[in-house]
């Protein structure tokens, strides 16, 4: 992974200035991880074939092409079996044999997914001191004026809104994403329901180039489709704009170390398992130009 602080060369023409191309800037927590297939065998993927059959289990998300590069072969990781809605659903992660990305399989359709975003998901729906909350969001906060003090921001994936309540409404016009009940009833009460917006990202239709900075943070390894959500996001953007992403590192040691009980792990939450190389990837491939790539541990390590 990278060093902190290291600078990725951009990848495309010099032409292709900053002012033309948004950028991006990922915050990859230590707790991220990859973890080694222990039986090394190779599996194409097809739809439908062998389905667990589970109520609520999306049959044709399975044995499905890559999201990153379409490729349909893949490489058994791991299997863990979770316990939710009074059922024991084993679920199994795949890396795609030609980009390397690691899926998650089968996934949850939303109804079945829902259930998992409960309040102790989040730590409990509480009232939230606003210092406490300052100081919980300091490294996002910290990192993002890095690159900007000001301007339109839209957090994908808001959660109960953390992130853009400790933010300063004198300078920032924030606006956030989120499409789980629970966590948008907190988030639209703290910041109003003219701000916060209860769907997925491209069903919200926002208007193209509106925003200076787009933050992902723990929400891309949540979706289904991250390169539509990235390129959505790309449209979103100013020109110069700005794309944040922390999630966890599946290059990790401590992916490695603890296997299918990783912190970062997150089943059935995460549905792709990113490292260093395949989210930079993804990233070039829907038109930005990666600037930065941090490691972090935090408190959670």
């Amino acid at each position: 992974m990278a060093n902190m602080g290291e600078v990725l060369p951009a990848p495309r023409s010099k032409a292709r200035t900053a002012l033309r191309s948004p950028l991006a800037a990922s915050a990859m927590h230590v707790r991220f991880a990859i973890i080694s297939s222990p039986s090394g065998r190779t599996e194409r993927m097809q739809t439908n074939q062998n389905a667990i059959g589970e109520p609520g289990v999306r049959t044709d998300a399975q044995r499905v092409a890559c999201p990153l590069c379409g490729g349909t072969e893949a490489e058994f990781v791991l299997q863990k079996i979770v316990t939710g809605s009074g059922a024991a659903l084993p679920f199994r992660l795949w890396r795609c044999r030609g980009c390397d990305l690691v899926r998650t399989e089968p996934q949850l359709a939303p109804a079945a997914l829902e259930p998992f975003y409960s309040g102790e998901y989040y730590g409990g729906i509480s009232a939230a001191d606003p210092e406490w909350i300052r100081r919980d969001q300091r490294t996002r906060t910290r990192f993002l004026e890095r690159f900007r003090s000001q301007g339109r921001i839209l957090d994908v994936g808001c959660g109960l809104g953390f992130f853009l309540r400790a933010l300063d409404a004198n300078r920032w016009d924030r606006n956030g994403i989120e499409p789980m009940p629970v966590p948008f009833r907190e988030a639209s009460a703290a910041l109003g329901s003219d701000r916060i917006t209860n769907s997925e990202l491209r069903a919200a239709r926002l208007p193209s180039a509106t925003f200076d900075v787009v933050s992902f943070w723990d929400s891309l390894e949540h979706l289904p489709d991250p390169r539509a959500e990235l390129q959505e996001a790309h449209r979103l953007l100013r020109p110069g704009g700005l794309a944040l992403i922390g999630l966890p590192n599946f290059g990790s040691y401590q992916a490695r170390h603890f296997g299918e009980d990783w912190y970062g792990l997150s089943l059935p939450h995460h549905l792709c398992h990113y490292t260093r190389a395949t989210l930079t990837r993804l990233l070039e491939s829907c038109g930005f130009r990666v600037r930065v790539v941090e490691n972090r541990t935090g408190a959670e390590n």
